[in-house]
């Protein structure tokens, strides 16, 4: 019987070695989901086309404050043509936009090309994966708030006679801006990212986004007219306008809705917050659940 050959075998060095640097942890990855969200917001780090659509609706969302500092330094100093607590008003649909363009980027490409599975071996919790890209989105659609707003308040206070004087009387509208652009971004986000998580189709979740805005605000408009004023409260225009009211101490004129339907401010503020809330829970519900 012949004998079976000798096995050999070789050991290489191929200079591995185990990793002996800093563990970053939890909020070093919830921190880097957060920043890699917002930088897909705006297509940082991607090809030219992928800014193409949030920087041209993020400029957008200036025009209407540079048209009204060009007018007023051509106008009558006592000329105001929108009002702080208007503003959000004038670029709702803008937001919208915007949040249905970057929303599906944030987390579509995760479900598009299976990369939970990755997050989801690193230490963090599903929640803290959905919780980060809610803030990065409403990061990115707070930017596109306040941008405007920066522009019109610097505009006018240089073109002030006194820029401090000017700055002493107005500095109570500051954090009234911020917070009112805070409660808008978070509204649309929440709910812009309760739809985009459903699906790795772009175009889907754009189209659902913009039908959920548009859709309720006819649907409100027209069962305010039939069946009474409180279905206003339907509209998302409307609950945001009703919170930006109450933050700016302003009552609604007669002749927009809140007014002409005589709603508390106070309803359309409940109707925002719970929104907010069965948005948010559905976005962290459906990351408990999807499939690695």
């Amino acid at each position: 019987m012949s004998q079976s050959p000798e096995r050999t075998g070789a050991i290489y060095d191929l200079g591995y070695r185990v990793y002996d640097g800093p563990r970053l942890g939890r909020r070093q990855a919830i921190e880097s989901l957060f920043v890699q969200g917002v930088r897909s917001a705006f297509g940082l780090g991607r090809r030219p086309a992928a800014k193409v659509a949030p920087f041209v609706l993020a400029a957008l969302a200036l025009v209407p404050a540079v048209v009204y500092l060009g007018i007023a330094a051509i106008a009558p100093a006592d000329l105001n043509l929108i009002a702080t607590y208007d503003y959000l008003g004038v670029i709702f649909v803008i937001l919208i936009l915007f949040v249905a363009a970057v929303g599906p980027e944030i987390v579509g490409r995760d479900l598009r090309y299976r990369t939970l599975s990755l997050y989801f071996t690193r230490p963090i919790a599903r929640d803290d994966y959905a919780i980060a890209r809610l803030a990065a989105l409403a990061a990115a659609t707070l930017a596109v708030t306040l941008a405007p707003q920066a522009v019109l308040v610097i505009g006018n206070a240089l073109a002030a006679n006194s820029a401090w004087d000017y700055v002493r009387d107005e500095w109570l509208e500051l954090p009234r801006i911020i917070a009112s652009g805070a409660v808008a971004a978070a509204y649309a986000s929440a709910l812009g990212l309760s739809i985009s998580s459903y699906t790795s189709r772009r175009s889907f979740a754009m189209g659902g986004i913009v039908a959920l805005f548009f859709m309720s605000t006819a649907v409100a408009n027209i069962l305010a007219e039939v069946a009474g004023g409180w279905w206003i409260l339907l509209d998302p225009g409307e609950q945001l306008r009703a919170v930006t009211l109450i933050i700016f101490n302003r009552d609604p004129s007669a002749d927009e809705a809140l007014g002409r339907y005589d709603v508390p401010l106070a309803a359309g503020a409940l109707a925002l917050l719970a929104v907010v809330a069965v948005a948010t829970a559905i976005v962290i519900r459906r990351y408990r659940k999807v499939g690695a």
